[in-house]
């Protein structure tokens, strides 16, 4: 190597390494410093403990939400904008044309206009001490991106993040609630299905349609159905979606002192949502003379999503009740900007949008909504489209009274399982499972959401005729009409996504998910008595599939054993034990054969699209339940041969395919579940190489699974099995004492990468471990780093 290029090496590299110094100085977040605001009446200190959850100590509630806002952007702002973007259509500003279709879908669905009317038309219905704080914590946030430095993604993309608003708050909701409402995803795709099947191969598809009477009239008309760009858009939205980290499902159970070895209530919950980088659930601790919490934050909102006090604490799961509908709506055929409505000629409220693009052209976009809601598939009504039909949306979270803010706030400041009702009457969405426990022993349960009375023969598992009013909503039940369940006699309620434990006689349509996980956990809290929060920690980890010998036998006599690979693959399934560890191989087998057969029987006929967006809906392994024990089912043919396929030849198919996938992929046939499913934790962008070295961490070996309870599973599309989504937090709150409760989180509290407590909790949530959430005061908490937040003296 000559002189000349050795200098020039080494000068290149003392200019990276200087040039990293300089991004690490300037965007590393700060410890032990002095803030100063005109906005605090006191001086608040905040106190990192040794896994970066920040414990706020204020004199007053007002300097604590203050506290709180300039914090939660200290350590996730990145995030935070990320969500309001999603939420305002406003991506591709940063990110360029790769995200318009999802930045088309989002103003079509009027997530930021609706939030931006709503506060305009509601603000005197909005609890005015909730908004007085949430004031504070905006005056928090907006201080912090004015005053100090911000994180490394910034950079990058090289823009400054404007200051927040109220309307930002209540619209980065909307992309959670659309995230788990399954209801967009399978209305589209069942239009779409309508096109090209028959009832009987649909009703196989669907568990909910039996019985709909409104198939029948859409069937006759299915050319005039079409919402193929809907369904792109979602599906595009759906595999961007997991750096954003959306919800996917959850757990929760509370458990009575009667079934405890403390005496006292238990409370524990793992919603189960996409992980991303950073996570998804910022812990804080509150602590006033009026006012204590540990709250899980979702970034930009003000008020926790799950947490608990000495008094009372309380955690989520999705609901999956359906409280989205797809309507077709007629067009006057006199006037191509109205549609038909209970005899009149109701004109479309249309509003233009312009989304800006990076690098790129604006893109123009009419977006429009009628009387039940927006328009989601055309996005030009300058003249009629040929069918004479548009669909629209109707969706709870669109609702005028949806005054989510009023139920957060009243959720975080319950005082017992007595207050829970009142506290989520206020939300018409998201639909959510609310699980409660008191330090007096109480625990109950109640489904959170406006849950819609449709017509008798009406399901909601076909788009419904919107000209007429007859399949319009009849009424939504009242909150004391939802679902709930206080203090049982068995002494613990589980809520695992699954069908209403008590429906007072209502039958309720929705996307319920299998039964697999909710029955292991019966299974587990039937059988014993005496809890005690070891034990209980073990529950969180319960590797086995449920019900797995039922579904393996209806295929392994399926199996031609002398073809190469298959006597093993029998064997192995044979004496698999159901657990999902890292070292099962009967697991992988299981897991990937199940896959491939399902795809093998639907994608021939459904197409590669459709495929995909039924593999996002629950109705994915109901179908797949009932198929594999029904030889005669029509969906075993495989549309692209001459020969009527039998079940036989798919199993054989897809057994095959598994073997030679394992082969090219690893050089065996025999694959661990830890050598094929694997965690990543995914930045935004980390989707760039080579970012991914720098924002990215994993690959991960991981067990657990899809319906197990120990929910880590990858997109059921994902051949690959890398894992999407799983446990967002792990909490267990005893109320012998509840100061020192369990919990982790999956990667870290913090956003920013050059901070350590960005990273600080993998290893114990890779072992299934717990720490201590303290919430306990500030004497208490041993730390180096204390933000030292002061009023300025005039």
């Amino acid at each position: 190597m000559g002189q000349k290029l050795k200098v020039f090496i080494f000068t290149l590299l003392i200019l990276i390494v200087g040039a990293g110094g300089f991004i690490f100085l300037k965007t590393a977040p700060k410890k032990n410093v002095i803030i100063s605001a005109h906005e605090l009446k006191a001086e608040v200190e905040v106190k990192y403990d040794e896994f970066g959850v920040s414990h706020i100590y204020a004199t007053n509630e007002e300097d604590a939400y203050f506290s709180l806002g300039f914090v939660m952007a200290r350590d996730r702002l990145w995030q935070m904008e990320i969500l309001r973007r999603a939420a305002a259509g406003r991506l591709s500003e940063i990110l360029g044309d790769k995200t318009i279709e999802i930045d088309k879908l989002m103003r079509k669905l009027f997530i930021k206009r609706s939030q931006v009317e709503y506060l305009k038309n509601n603000k005197d219905l909005i609890n005015p001490k909730a908004m007085r704080l949430a004031g504070r914590f905006l005056s928090g946030l907006n201080h912090y991106i004015t005053n100090e430095n911000l994180s490394i993604e910034f950079s990058i993309l090289g823009f400054t993040p404007e200051k927040w608003s109220f309307e930002d708050v209540l619209s980065i909701g909307g992309v959670v609630t659309l995230s788990f409402a399954e209801g967009i995803i399978a209305d589209s795709l069942m239009a779409s299905l309508l096109q090209d099947f028959d009832r009987p191969l649909l009703e196989e598809l669907v568990v909910k349609m039996k019985g709909d009477k409104v198939y029948q009239n859409f069937h006759k008309q299915k050319s005039q159905v079409v919402i193929k760009e809907t369904l792109s858009q979602l599906n595009s939205l759906l595999s961007f979606a997991r750096p954003l980290g959306l919800f996917k499902g959850s757990n929760s159970w509370v458990v009575s002192g009667k079934k405890t070895q403390s005496g006292q209530a238990l409370l524990s919950n793992d919603p189960h949502i996409g992980f991303s980088k950073p996570g998804f659930w910022y812990e804080a601790h509150i602590q006033t003379p009026s006012f204590e919490l540990y709250g899980h934050y979702l970034p930009g909102v003000p008020f926790a999503g799950l947490g608990h006090n000495e008094k009372m604490g309380w955690a989520i799961t999705m609901s999956e009740i359906d409280d989205i509908d797809l309507y077709i709506e007629k067009i006057d055929p006199e006037n191509p900007n109205a549609i038909l409505y209970k005899g009149q000629s109701v004109a479309l409220e249309r509003f233009e949008e312009t989304i800006k693009v990076k690098n790129s052209e604006a893109v123009s976009l009419t977006v429009a909504r009628g009387p039940h809601g927006p328009i989601v598939d055309e996005t030009k009504y300058d003249q009629a489209p040929k069918s004479g039909f548009l669909p629209a949306i109707k969706w709870s979270y669109l609702r005028e009274d949806n005054h989510l803010i009023n139920t957060l706030f009243g959720l975080n400041r319950m005082e017992s399982a007595k207050d829970l009702a009142g506290a989520i009457k206020h939300a018409t969405a998201p639909g959510f499972n609310i699980s409660v426990a008191d330090a007096e022993g109480n625990i109950g349960w109640h489904v959170m959401g406006a849950i819609p009375v449709r017509p008798e023969g009406v399901s909601g598992a076909f788009p419904m005729e919107g000209w007429h009013g007859e399949h319009d909503y009849i009424r939504y039940l009242d909150i004391m009409e939802n679902p709930h369940l206080y203090n049982p006699e068995k002494g613990y309620i589980v809520s695992a996504n699954y069908y209403p434990e008590v429906d007072f006689g209502f039958q309720h349509e929705g996307f319920f998910q299998p039964s697999e996980r909710y029955e292991r956990l019966e299974n587990i809290f039937a059988a014993k008595n005496k809890w005690s929060v070891e034990e209980i920690k073990k529950v969180f980890v319960d590797d086995y599939f449920q019900g797995h010998e039922e579904i393996s036998s209806a295929f392994i006599s399926d199996l031609d054993q002398s073809k190469p690979g298959l006597k093993t693959l029998a064997e192995e399934l044979k004496k698999w034990d159901g657990k999902c560890e890292v070292s099962s191989i009967g697991c992988s087998y299981f897991m990937y054969l199940t896959r491939k057969i399902n795809k093998h029987a639907l994608i021939d006929q459904m197409g590669e699209e459709r495929y995909q967006a039924f593999t996002k809906v629950a109705d994915y392994w109901h179908f797949f339940k009932n198929l594999i024990k029904d030889p005669n089912s029509r969906w075993w043919d495989d549309s692209r041969t001459t020969k009527i396929e039998e079940k036989k030849d798919i199993v054989n198919a897809a057994a095959i395919e598994m073997i030679s996938d394992f082969n090219q992929r690893f050089g065996k046939n025999s694959v661990t579940w830890g050598e094929l499913h694997q965690l990543t934790f995914e930045h935004l962008l980390g989707k760039v190489k080579p970012l991914n070295y720098l924002f990215n961490k994993g690959p991960y070996p991981i067990g657990g699974g899809y319906s197990i309870v120990n929910n880590l599973a990858s997109a059921r599309a994902d051949e690959g099995f890398s894992v999407a989504h799983g446990p967002s937090t792990r909490r267990i709150v005893d109320f012998i004492n509840p100061k020192r409760s369990q919990g982790i989180l999956p990667i870290g509290n913090s956003g920013n990468i050059f901070d350590p407590h960005a990273h600080s909790q993998i290893d114990l949530y890779l072992k299934g471990e717990f720490r201590s959430q303290l919430m306990v005061g500030k004497q208490e908490i041993k730390s180096d780093n204390i933000i030292h937040l002061r009023p300025v003296k005039l």
